[in-house]
């Protein structure tokens, strides 16, 4: 598949990509929700150990990635609406 620019899209392309990107948000903070309730459940029993720290980094990479899809979701609505605004 080749990689479009959101100007070069069409207005569908750009809606199915808004939608799989609001799907990915969500998956993204559902993953972020579950991951800082496991934590706070080991914290919580008392079973905290000092490599579980390290586990801290995959809930880092996790909301990085969550701040990127979110800043390209962002990107395609402005791109939907400046289409809207023209017509």
């Amino acid at each position: 598949m080749e990689n479009k620019s959101n100007e070069t899209s069409t207005v569908a392309a750009l809606l199915a990509k808004k939608k799989t990107l609001r799907t990915i948000v969500m998956v993204l903070s559902l993953l972020i929700l579950l991951y800082g309730i496991y934590f706070v459940a080991k914290l919580v029993a008392g079973t905290w150990e000092a490599n579980n720290t390290l586990g801290i980094v995959g809930l880092g990479v996790i909301v990085v990635a969550l701040s990127l899809v979110t800043t390209q979701l962002t990107t395609v609505e402005k791109e939907l609406k400046e289409r809207q605004a023209k017509e």
